[in-house]
């Protein structure tokens, strides 16, 4: 099952891009490099002097004197200069844009249009100034170090001169080029990442320039309520289009269930192209993420499908029940029909009593095209009826396609009647986990067990 899963799957759970992870990637050997500089080669110990013995001064305080007027930045070394760039481009990152993005996000129960596109905005800010700040350390260090260090140098002192010998030169030079090397390698990713994030904010996408200490799912883009009122405005039906529907009225139910299971909750189940159940594997990163089975949230590693028996499915579902918030969402791409088509599964949370939960639920929303029909076409009674179906054949396909990892996802009746979604959802959470208990015996007891029954 790992090897169904690509590296941008792996990857996008922090980074919206590839480039995003490159970047911190190349932080390891920049840090590494800078250390190893400061302790192995840029420092006097690879600076050996001959001072003439008609000098009063020992030989330590001249090897000093000589190796500051070699390095005519030895109160600027090159480690110093690393370090700087360094710690500009992080600082920048973390309080200039990471931080108060975290508390945006943290702050606002739910982020309009307006203040999406501002964190959005941010990120292409901080990555163009992160590209200056590149670009400028790196020719500074071209303008003070070059690329040529020399084996020897002979400095004066009270007017003598001292002959020096430069050691490493060859391991000085390399660790200059190298680093000139990684710095336009980060120039070069940050003006391909800033070209990705533009495309992407021109195509409505600013939700997904995520920063990378928040989760993944936790800025949601807006939903948009559409008008999903009576049919008395909408004019007469075309006849054509009557006699269409009347002719499968009978079996709209067992279309609409096989095609809500091929065209997407067969595709959310797999994530991909794998036989069994990646949807299952993604909930338990998501709990170990969390640290849920710490802070002793119930989550069930499944996905509930609401079926309201009369197929009217509201616009959020904390319009059903106000007590059901979001807190993260899973994202996940697949190519369809030619083109990548991206796939979303909301997390909610809610509260009972002292008992938090969280729960991968959605409405099965393709019924509610089946409350749109004209009445005079197909009733109440029957859109209850074809609602029956589509849940028996939904469930079939479920039970034939995937057998025993069918568990992953549960059908739930929603009616009127019903008590709240969260009220449900507890009670088939708290199942589950009084299930998982069971199957979880101490198997000491049990051989305990075994053997005492074998004796009598």
């Amino acid at each position: 099952m790992e090897g169904c899963s690509t590296i941008t799957e792996k990857l996008e759970p922090k980074y919206f891009t590839v480039f995003g992870f490159l970047l911190n990637i190349l932080l390891i050997p920049r840090f590494v490099i800078t250390a190893v500089s400061q302790t192995e080669l840029f420092n006097t110990d690879n600076f050996v002097c001959t001072p003439n013995v008609t000098l009063d001064l020992d030989s330590e305080s001249i090897k000093q004197r000589c190796h500051d007027t070699f390095a005519a930045t030895s109160t600027w070394p090159p480690h110093a200069n690393w370090y700087t760039q360094l710690g500009a481009t992080i600082s920048l990152v973390f309080f200039f844009f990471y931080f108060p993005s975290w508390w945006t996000v943290n702050h606002t129960e739910q982020l309009s249009e307006g203040e999406t596109k501002t964190i959005a905005r941010g990120y292409l800010a901080q990555t163009a100034f992160r590209t200056i700040i590149e670009f400028g350390f790196g020719v500074t260090q071209v303008a003070l170090y070059g690329f040529q260090i020399p084996s020897q140098f002979v400095c004066s002192v009270n007017n003598e001169s001292i002959p020096c010998d430069v050691l490493k030169v060859t391991g000085k030079t390399a660790i200059l080029v190298a680093m000139l090397i990684i710095s336009l390698a980060v120039v070069i990713l940050h003006g391909v990442d800033s070209m990705k994030a533009i495309i992407m904010f021109r195509r409505g996408n600013s939700h997904r320039l995520l920063p990378v200490l928040l989760d993944h799912g936790s800025i949601l883009p807006q939903e948009v309520d559409q008008d999903q009122s009576g049919t008395a405005d909408r004019g007469p039906v075309d006849q054509e289009i009557t006699e269409t529907i009347k002719s499968v009225q009978q079996k709209i139910g067992l279309v609409y269930a096989t095609n809500f299971f091929y065209a997407y909750l067969k595709i959310v189940i797999q994530r991909g192209t794998c036989p069994g159940s990646k949807l299952k594997d993604t909930i338990q990163e998501y709990i170990d993420k969390k640290d849920l089975k710490r802070r002793k949230i119930r989550m069930a590693k499944k996905l509930y499908i609401l079926v309201p028996d009369s197929g009217k499915c509201p616009n959020l579902m904390s319009e059903k029940d106000p007590k059901m918030k979001k807190t993260y969402f899973f994202e996940f791409k697949a190519n369809r029909a030619g083109s990548s088509r991206t796939f979303t599964n909301t997390v909610w949370k809610f509260k009972i009593g002292d008992q938090d939960y969280h729960v991968l639920a959605e409405f099965a929303t393709i019924l509610q095209t089946l409350t749109e029909l004209p009445e005079q076409i197909i009733n109440d009674k029957e859109k209850r009826i074809e609602t029956r179906k589509f849940y028996k054949e939904l469930k079939r396909n479920i039970d034939n396609t995937f057998g025993e990892y069918g568990d992953v996802v549960e059908l739930v009746d929603i009616d009127d009647s019903s008590p709240t979604i969260s009220e449900v959802l507890k009670e088939k959470i708290d199942k589950d986990f009084k299930e998982a208990d069971h199957s979880t015996v101490n198997p000491v007891k049990l051989a305990n067990i075994n053997v005492k029954l074998k004796s009598h």
